[in-house]
């Protein structure tokens, strides 16, 4: 047994960490509580912590790192430098020298002490721990960091971490560098989803924006020689309109959150945007990342045409503390189970507070809000609730338990609610309090808003649903967990729920971050949680179903209707693998058996597709622009439109007959939403929030007329009655950013792409519909603005451009700066409008 084994399996060790676990648990949540250890036993647990601080076990290193974080939380005033200095130390030695920097004393002055004569040999070895982490004069990157870039002069790199690891910030170093190093550089930064676009445009803005032109969409007709495209998958297939130009040369691809491969809806569709990215342009650096991922590498190298380079690292660089509260009936007590960084469960009674009783989590909304006023008043804190619904009750909860102070820094955001949401929009109420909620159906504005306000902790909590799985960043010291569930009717996986809390503390912000699991008998959805560490083995969405769906996929693959399919991987493999066959039928075999398929089987698959596949004559570029598509319906659109072009066109001079009839047409095609004058029922494969295809088109033309939220949400209440406003509001927002945006758009880029491809046809409005569609204006001037970077929501608001170029209109737009609200300012700043002087 090596040294570090026998330090890491001390029975003093654990029992110190155990003592110190409880003491900051209890002071945690107010009590007077000192653990009973003396100073001799708190300096013996530091110098073994000390010694598995060198160890290359990842296990050793949270020990050591839980062992330093603990002493100097909990020491006393007169020992807090010696503390202070010990957790520097451990910190540096385990690589995690962002956290080191960011002590809340004084950095340098506590390595002016640790560099005093009598601590030479210690002061050495820092300096080159230091110096070998040092990536510039401003930059010190953690040991997990150094090692990924290590391996990035390598053309396929994969790396994965705990969700507070930096992944992000290394990227963005590694971009500067790149840039520095090259004449151009042209890079692609892929996120899950649309609410992730601003927020990491705009960090990506914070720290590059001099350096590269960052933009948030795909089309690239006035592009510099370099940029930074910070898109979804979706938003990626408008690249592949300029495969043809020589000064699109894309030198990285990055893939964010790697884990959504697996997506039965959306996996098939990155794997076949990183497929053709590597096809179109053969020479660019493929990079991924994701948490926790126990195959990284064999997750890569199943979508790519080479060998991935990958780093993984179980270590995370901030403390946690995990405390399940589980409540009895007609108990006076609660029962408390604590995570012990030992590995130690440790069982404590705490006496019930007044109002905070077994029947008290019935009501989630309350429970929050007791929990808040009872342990958490004044941290910077998370509520996770699994819908929408649930997360605006538990902030509207917190706030009526509040004065509304209305703090000054908010009150840009609330006269924005009120002018472009509504004057009795929720938030509103929750944001007067100090609170407020995120969810999907928030505005883009008002998201970005709300995580600037939490960061400067002018909020103290917002209650969030899973789109905090999707990468969103915001770092908390406390984070309140009543319901596993994860929509309707799902529930949150292990793998979910770990990078869930992920969240909680972070690197350069906090030492350790708490996570509040609240359960009661006969419920006790917390009980495995509190011990679950899980890394998790990525099975491509296609991958899974090639191997497990076999049966069916001979069944289907060349014949079955896929709007009546289902089940996500099986349909999204299915158009995927009619579309490689249209494009590359020598390719099939070669593909499934390089999924696992037997070699007999790939065979039996390719002469389906040979056999029994519809006749297409629909171009394979519009395919590859459509992959999630079926493409015999994509045909079946391109027959239409070629037989006929007027009855598909909608036109400016009868645009709501012309824009309706279009729709209508498109649904007796593709059903995507119910139309009984047609006698059509919405595909089962489709997922609609709009009630018909009349509510549809209404409210898709009134979106595509330039009317604001506020507007459309008071034609829908008047439509409705008195139906409640936040259900109101939420409803319109799902139809808008889902049915409109995302599912209607979808096929209305076939239907321009087929446009495109017809000699000499030069309607521009229509060439461009999907975009007007997407961004909501049928005005080019509208859209010149929201191609720039500035939200719809503002765009309206502000004068159209009537200069010739974009930099021109920014000239226009600072000259005016103080007369635009502050949150516009804001927003036009963060988003490389403006410039921050």
């Amino acid at each position: 047994m090596s040294t570090y084994d026998v330090a890491a399996n001390s029975e003093f060790l654990n029992q110190t960490l155990d003592e110190l676990t409880e003491e900051v648990f209890r002071k945690d949540i107010g009590e007077q509580y000192t653990a009973p250890l003396s100073e001799q036993d708190r300096q013996r647990a530091a110098w073994m912590g000390s010694i598995l601080a060198n160890s290359s076990n990842d296990d050793h290193r949270k020990r050591a790192l839980a062992t330093a974080v603990l002493l100097y939380t909990t020491c006393d005033k007169d020992s807090k430098r010696i503390y202070q200095q010990y957790l520097y130390t451990i910190l540096s030695r385990l690589g995690s020298l962002p956290s080191a920097h960011a002590l809340n004393d004084s950095t340098a002055e506590l390595v002016e002490s640790i560099s005093d004569p009598s601590q030479s040999l210690l002061a050495a070895e820092l300096d080159a721990i230091e110096e070998y982490h040092r990536l510039d004069s401003e930059t010190v990157l953690t040991r997990f960091q150094q090692r990924v870039w290590d391996h990035l002069d390598e053309k396929y790199v994969v790396f994965s971490g705990p969700t507070s690891s930096g992944k992000s910030f290394l990227m963005q170093q590694y971009i500067r560098h790149s840039i520095a190093s090259s004449e151009e550089y042209q890079a692609v930064y892929l996120v899950p989803s649309r609410a992730l676009i601003s927020e990491v445009a705009s960090e990506f803005r914070t720290e590059l924006g001099e350096l590269i032109d960052i933009r948030t969409s795909a089309h690239l007709d006035e592009v510099e020689d370099s940029f930074l495209l910070v898109i979804t998958p979706e938003r990626c297939l408008q690249l592949f309109d300029y495969e043809e130009e020589e000064n699109i040369d894309l030198d990285l691809v990055f893939l964010d959150e790697l884990q959504q491969l697996e997506d039965g809806g959306r996996g098939p569709l990155f794997e076949n945007v990183l497929e053709n990215l590597e096809s179109v342009w053969p020479n660019t650096q493929i990079i991924a990342a994701g948490p926790y991922i126990d195959n990284p590498a064999d997750a890569l190298e199943g979508v790519v045409h080479g060998e991935a380079d990958d780093i993984k690292t179980v270590f995370n660089p901030v403390f946690q503390l995990e405390a399940r509260f589980t409540f009895r009936k007609r108990s006076d007590t609660i029962d408390v189970e604590l995570k012990s960084p030992s590995g130690n469960t440790l069982e404590l009674d705490l006496n019930r507070p007044t109002g905070l009783s077994y029947s008290t989590l019935n009501n989630k909304k309350q429970t929050v809000r007791r929990f808040v006023e009872e342990f958490g008043m004044g941290d910077q804190s998370l509520a996770y609730g699994k819908t929408r619904r649930a997360t605006e009750n538990m902030a509207l909860g917190v706030a009526a338990s509040r004065s509304q102070t209305e703090p000054p820094e908010t009150e840009g955001l609330i006269e924005y609610l009120e002018r472009t949401v509504h004057e009795d929009y929720a938030l509103i109420e929750a944001i007067q309090s100090g609170v407020a909620f995120h969810h999907g159906s928030v505005p883009q504005v008002a998201r970005d808003e709300i995580e600037t306000l939490y960061r400067d902790e002018k909020l103290d909590l917002i209650a969030c649903t899973s789109t905090l799985l999707q990468g969103v960043n915001l770092p908390a010291q406390r984070m309140y967990l009543v319901d596993p569930g994860k929509g309707r009717e799902k529930t949150l996986s292990d793998f979910e729920m770990q990078n869930l809390i992920g969240r909680v503390g972070r690197v350069g912000n906090q030492l350790y971050g708490t996570i509040y699991y609240i359960d009661r008998e006969n419920d006790e959805w917390a009980d495995q949680r509190l011990n679950t560490s899980v890394n998790k083995e990525v099975t491509a969405a296609t991958t899974n179903t090639i191997e497990n769906r076999t049966d069916d996929l001979l069944e289907l693959v060349a014949t079955g209707d896929t709007n009546e399919i289902t089940d996500d991987g099986l349909r999204y493999t299915i158009v995927l693998l009619r579309n490689r066959y249209l494009k590359q039928p020598e390719s099939i075999k070669e593909y499934l058996t390089g999924k696992g398929l037997a070699e007999s089987k790939a065979a039996a698959v390719l002469e389906e597709l040979e056999s029994n596949l519809p006749e297409i004559r629909i171009p394979v570029e519009i395919l590859r622009k459509n992959p999630t598509v079926d493409p015999v319906l994509q045909n079946r659109l391109y027959e239409n439109v070629n037989s006929a072009v007027e009855p598909w066109e909608v036109v400016t001079t009868d645009l709501k007959q012309s824009f309706f009839s279009v729709t209508q047409h498109l649904n007796t095609i593709f059903h995507f939403v119910a139309d009984p004058e047609y006698g059509i029922e919405p595909a089962r494969s489709e997922s609609m929030y709009s009630h018909n295809l009349n509510h549809l088109k209404y409210t898709a033309y009134h979106w595509l007329n330039g009317r604001s939220y506020n507007e459309l949400i008071d034609l829908r209440q008047d439509a409705l009655g008195n139906q409640n406003i936040d259900s109101v509001i939420k409803e319109l927002m799902r139809i808008i950013n889902d049915d409109v945006r995302y599912m209607l758009v979808k096929y209305y880029q076939i239907l321009c792409d087929i446009f495109d491809g017809i000699e000499d046809y030069d309607n521009q409005f229509m060439l461009n519909f999907d975009k007007r569609l997407e961004r909501g204006s049928y005005e080019s001037e509208r859209l010149q603005l929201m191609d720039m970077g500035i939200d719809r929501s503002i765009a309206l608001d502000l004068e159209t451009p009537n200069v010739d170029n974009d930099e021109e209109y920014k000239t226009k737009l600072a000259a005016q700066v103080n007369s635009l609200s502050p949150i516009y300012r804001r927003h036009l700043i963060r988003n490389g409008v403006l410039d921050t002087e």
